[in-house]
């Protein structure tokens, strides 16, 4: 059911994307911040974040910040678990995780990553 504040972001995405279906189709979309601290900087941690994003059809940003590394992305549920598995199962060999939070969050319609 959509109540105005939906309908009104449905008509700006329908003038914006000009389709209908990809915006339904963004909406649904999970996201999820995630924050991970411990040796994550300058072992080639965010790259890896990013082009672990990229292959798992993720849209979102990967940046360091003062407390290591922040991630939000969003996708297909099955493509976010495969993300947040690999993030830990495939890390860098320098770097060690050793706090990883991840927060549910409302899809931002990012274009890509």
């Amino acid at each position: 059911m959509l109540n105005r504040i939906n309908y009104v972001i449905l008509i700006l995405l329908i003038q914006l994307n000009g389709s209908l279906w990809n915006c339904l189709i963004l909406s649904k979309m999970p996201g999820v911040r995630i924050e991970i601290r411990g040796i994550v900087q300058g072992v080639g941690f965010r790259p890896f974040v990013y082009n672990l994003a990229q292959k798992c059809h993720l849209r979102g940003y990967v940046l360091n910040d003062t407390d290591g590394v922040e991630v939000e992305a969003e996708g297909s549920k099955p493509d976010l678990d495969r993300f947040l598995h690999r993030i830990r199962s495939s890390a860098p060999p320098q770097s060690k995780i050793v706090e990883m939070k991840v927060l549910k969050i409302a899809p931002q319609g990012y274009p890509d990553f």
